[in-house]
C-alpha cells in the first residue's frame, strides 16, 4: 500500500505518510486490518508539523479502531476454508538413485570426451600476406 499525502518532498527518504493508531506512532499502516478501523483522519498541513514534528512532514494519517461498547456482547468472526488435490503426482527418486544417475551421466560425458578428437586452436588469418 502506498499512500502519498503531501507530495514527493524528500529524494533520499520514503515519502509516506506517518500512522498514528490509537495514539501510537508506526511507519506502515498495512498492517491493520480494515474491518478494525471505525474512523480514519488525515492530516496534511502545518498541523501534522506542528504536533509531530519532523516526522509528521510527508502528513499523518490518524487512525482509529473500533473499541467495545455497553450492552449486548456481539462476537463477529471472519472463516475460510478450502482443499487443494493434486491431480498428477510424479513418481521421485530418494538420494542414492539420485547420485548414481549424477554419476552415470558425469561417467557418459568423460568418454565423449575421451572419444572426440582433439581441437585444434590456430589462429584466424586476415586478409595480407
Amino acid at each position: 500500500m502506498n499512500i502519498v499525502i503531501r507530495g514527493g518532498n524528500s529524494i533520499t527518504t520514503t515519502n509516506q505518510p506517518l500512522y498514528v493508531v490509537d495514539g501510537f506512532t508506526s511507519d506502515n499502516g498495512s498492517y491493520i486490518n480494515p474491518n478494525d478501523i471505525e474512523d480514519i483522519q488525515i492530516l496534511k498541513d502545518a498541523s501534522a508539523t506542528a504536533i509531530y514534528g519532523a516526522r509528521g512532514a510527508n502528513g499523518v494519517v490518524l487512525i482509529t479502531t473500533k473499541k467495545g461498547k455497553a450492552g449486548k456482547v456481539i462476537i463477529e468472526g471472519d472463516a475460510s476454508n478450502g482443499t487443494q488435490n493434486l491431480t498428477y503426482k510424479p513418481s521421485l527418486i530418494n538420494g542414492t538413485q539420485y547420485a548414481a544417475i549424477q554419476n552415470a551421466i558425469a561417467h557418459r560425458e568423460w568418454q565423449l570426451l575421451r572419444r572426440s578428437p582433439p581441437v585444434s586452436l590456430t589462429p584466424i588469418q586476415t586478409g595480407g600476406n
